[in-house]
């Protein structure tokens, strides 16, 4: 199964933030990434057992990190302003639960990130 074949829209991807100073987070560089963004509430379980509903699944190929943030679109999408700081930018949404996949051989990994 060729996975980069189903991933045909762009989205935004922040790790998560650190403390800076002057209590302000820093978020480190914006990174564009292909993904299948799928507006489709799902259940999941979060990081303290609890059963959560997801407002859409993003399935990727590269491995994402829980607490980072994510924007459909391109990276040349976005204000410069919002790049540093995208936690008050219009459509960005914070991870809250990923899920690992890989087939029989573990040659095909895909990662489900639930927002």
């Amino acid at each position: 199964m060729n996975v980069q074949s189903k991933l045909k829209q762009k989205a935004v991807y922040w790790g998560p933030a650190t403390p800076g100073g002057y209590g302000t987070d820093v978020f480190p560089a914006p990174v564009e990434m292909t993904v299948r963004w799928d507006d489709d509430m799902q259940d999941f379980i979060n990081d303290i057992g609890e059963v959560k509903k997801s407002s859409a699944v993003i399935l990727t190929a590269t491995a994402v990190e829980l607490k980072s943030l994510f924007r459909l679109g391109t990276l040349a999408s976005i204000p410069p302003a919002e790049l540093d700081d995208p936690t008050h930018a219009s459509g960005v949404v914070r991870v809250r639960q990923i899920k690992k996949y890989a087939n029989k051989k573990g040659t095909v990994i895909m990662w489900a990130v639930y927002i």
